[in-house]
């Protein structure tokens, strides 16, 4: 479904991913294919609870094992 997004835009359009996920955090299968977007240029977390997010979903997105960039956690 991303690429099916990511083909209907125009290759220069810079894209930001918001993600609000429920309190279980995002399915690995969704952080390996944002991950390996590499049109993606800038991701959006929004957390209702940092400290289970922290072990989970953000080293999972930041780390730099895995395919694609990894993201940087700036705030």
């Amino acid at each position: 479904h991303l690429g099916k997004v990511m083909a209907s835009l125009p290759q220069d359009t810079p894209v930001t991913v918001v993600l609000d996920p429920p309190r279980a955090g995002i399915h690995k299968s969704v952080i390996k294919a944002i991950r390996g977007c590499e049109r993606i240029s800038r991701l959006v977390y929004v957390a209702c609870n940092v400290e289970a997010v922290v072990g989970s979903n953000l080293l999972d997105l930041c780390k730099l094992e895995g395919k694609g960039t990894p993201f940087q956690l700036t705030r």
